[in-house]
């Protein structure tokens, strides 16, 4: 009776064990499966696996990642839909000021006038409005 009583309480604990890794060695795969993804230049299957993921701070990382490889690619109407999922409003701002330098450096005006107003640094603001009016 005793031997029965440890190898079902062995057991439990096994299967409780086993549950409790599932989830982070499904997010691992998952991960791994973005990094295929992302390398090989699948950026959109790229996205919407980490969107999956549960660990804010390796999805931030993804999408930071995910960004600067649109922004690399001159890409800026998909840098700018990512960049709601950057959790961190400093890196955000980042963005939103290299996507109206480069919109600037590529005569896409247009685009980068969007963006000033989502500067939240008033002095920025008005630098990059100045600069826009003498040199687009």
């Amino acid at each position: 009776m005793m031997f029965r009583l440890m190898f079902l309480l062995g057991f439990a604990f096994f299967v409780s064990t086993q549950n409790l890794m599932a989830g982070p060695l499904e997010q691992l795969i998952l991960n791994n499966k973005v990094a295929t993804e992302f390398n090989a230049g699948n950026l959109k299957s790229a996205e919407k696996l980490a969107k999956k993921l549960e660990d804010p701070n390796i999805k931030q990382l993804w999408f930071s990642n995910l960004i600067g490889k649109h922004f690399q690619n001159d890409d800026l109407k998909s840098v700018g839909r990512l960049l709601p999922e950057l959790t961190d409003p400093n890196i955000q701002q980042l963005w939103i000021s290299n996507i109206v330098a480069k919109a600037m450096q590529t005569k896409r005006c247009h685009l980068g006038r969007s963006w000033i107003n989502k500067l939240t640094d008033q002095n920025l603001k008005q630098l990059w409005k100045l600069n826009y009016r003498m040199g687009c």
